[in-house]
């Protein structure tokens, strides 16, 4: 009777498929998510990810921390029919590459990851920012598209009312942030900040006319606007012409902005917040308490938790809400000792991380539709 062998060939386990993956940004998710997006590239390279970054801007791509990940210039040329060339270029360097998935972090360059994917037959991705973006209402391949990411629960109803009589897999990922949480306690002057685009409808008028409002009301507030503008020269006018001069000061979105946050007392979004910042994400990562305007896609905040809401275009609400604040009337302590857990939990760049790369895998692994 034969022995049974103890040496037998065993089937070889299939190395999980490499993912080489090629991110899409524009100009204007580099200036309103810089720093998410840069702890993004840092929590991605970490992991067995080869991370190839397209940026009509690589000066600007350059100074993230991008480490081994290659960066490509693309820029979209003026003239229309260059297009088809310029699109060729870019899919032969993909190829040398080795890309293998293509991921949109924005709607603004969703069209662009449709393109590729179809050029270079691979599946793609998109993250959108915010509501009722124009590329929200543009059919996707669905032979390609793998994932449709929101950022916030707004957003993934949108996509849902949008793609949801159709098989595409839409999820919820929040930007990751390092969390900091405060670092000091020394006295410091009351102090608030917001970071925005100075133009028609960004509730920046509101934040003004709430300041001027507060110190007719005898308080003292500093106030720092990060943004740049059609409407700067506009506000810089109306701030000197009440005598604001001393107290609110405007700065362009400094590369890192964030770090004043850890001697801010409360961060400001003052208008309608449909399409999306780091601004209050970064808040909440220093302890830092949000005032939002109601009418918003922002879900991080909860009233009373991690912030208060005001009634959009009301400059006394908001005022009324600084002033609970200033005279002492809330618990400002137990506010940002809550921001910061709720960062810890729902922001953590290693959660974010986790659930993006799995995103990809199961799409290379053909769960896509």
């Amino acid at each position: 009777m034969d022995l049974p062998t103890t040496e037998q060939a065993e089937a070889p386990i299939p190395d999980e498929q490499a993912i080489n993956v090629a991110l899409l940004v524009d100009g204007d998710y580099l200036y309103r998510f810089r720093s998410l997006f840069a702890h993004m590239l840092v929590g991605l390279v970490d992991q067995p990810i080869t991370v190839t970054l397209v940026s009509p801007d690589p000066q600007v791509a350059q100074s993230l921390p991008v480490g081994p990940a290659k960066v490509v210039e693309f820029k979209v040329p003026f003239w229309p029919w260059r297009y088809g060339r310029a699109l060729d270029d870019l899919a032969d360097t993909l190829r040398t590459e080795r890309v293998n998935l293509i991921h949109a972090c924005s709607g603004r360059s969703c069209w662009l990851a449709v393109d590729l994917a179809r050029k270079l037959d691979i599946p793609f991705l998109i993250t959108f920012n915010g509501l009722f973006q124009e590329e929200c209402f543009l059919r996707v391949d669905r032979r390609l598209c793998g994932r449709l990411i929101g950022i916030s629960e707004p957003i993934c109803a949108t996509l849902r009312d949008l793609y949801g009589k159709t098989n595409h897999s839409i999820e919820m990922i929040r930007p990751g942030c390092f969390i900091r949480g405060r670092t000091t306690d020394v006295p410091r002057p009351n102090t608030i900040v917001s970071v925005g685009n100075l133009t028609h409808g960004s509730g920046y008028d509101v934040l003004l006319r709430a300041v001027l409002d507060i110190r007719d009301r005898g308080h003292e507030l500093l106030t720092v606007i990060f943004g740049r503008g059609p409407l700067e020269h506009s506000y810089h006018r109306w701030v000197n012409k009440h005598g604001l001069g001393s107290q609110v000061t405007f700065l362009p979105v400094l590369s890192n902005w964030e770090d004043v946050l850890r001697d801010v007392d409360f961060y400001v979004q003052p208008g309608s917040f449909n399409s999306l910042h780091a601004g209050p994400y970064e808040a909440l990562a220093h302890g830092c308490p949000i005032l939002a305007a109601d009418d918003s896609a922002l879900d991080i905040l909860a009233d009373g938790r991690t912030g208060y809401t005001f009634q959009t275009g009301n400059p006394r609400a908001l005022a009324d809400r600084l002033e609970e604040w200033l005279a002492g009337r809330l618990n400002w302590q137990e506010l940002s000792a809550q921001s910061y857990m709720f960062a810890r939990s729902e922001l953590s760049l290693a959660r974010s991380i986790e659930k993006l790369s799995a995103c990809y895998r199961a799409v290379l692994a053909g769960t896509h539709v």
